[in-house]
């Protein structure tokens, strides 16, 4: 073999083949990267913003969570994947009376959420659906962990 071959597989080809399967590996088993659609997480996430996605992390309280809509939810909106922040975890008491979230029957500190967020009623997100119409509807089975948006 050329020895200006070997040369270039020893210093350039096997170090790029090997950091393009690490990096495979990492996004395929803890990471990816995901575009934020909407404003429903404003100001904190932004329209066509691009995130790193942890796959594995813990989720609890004031936890960003990437969920995917279901198929009516993707028709109305047009939106494959959704960010939304948890605020009760299964088993929790939640309500939501003027503009204060309640988890537990504590008030729970949302100053993440604008002033005129908390007061609009049925907290819409984007348009075709709100956390109301997601409550009373059948499309997210009762065992659905309940989400809040900025």
């Amino acid at each position: 073999m050329n020895k200006h071959l070997k040369y270039f597989l020893k210093i350039w080809l096997i170090p790029a083949i090997a950091g393009i399967a690490i990096a495979v590996f990492l996004r395929g088993n803890f990471f990816s990267f995901v575009r934020i659609s909407g404003q429903s997480m404003s100001p904190n996430l932004v329209n066509n913003q691009i995130v790193l996605l942890e796959k594995k992390a813990n989720v609890s309280r004031g936890t960003v969570i990437v969920s995917k809509t279901n198929n009516l939810q993707k028709q109305n909106t047009g939106v494959q994947d959704i960010a939304l922040r948890v605020v009760a975890l299964p088993g929790d008491k939640v309500n939501y009376k003027k503009g204060q979230l309640y988890v537990n029957g504590k008030k729970v500190n949302q100053s993440y959420i604008s002033s005129q967020v908390k007061t609009e009623t049925g907290m819409s997100i984007d348009t075709g659906w709100s956390i109301n119409s997601l409550s009373l509807s059948k499309n997210w089975p009762i065992s659905t962990v309940l989400m809040s948006h900025k």
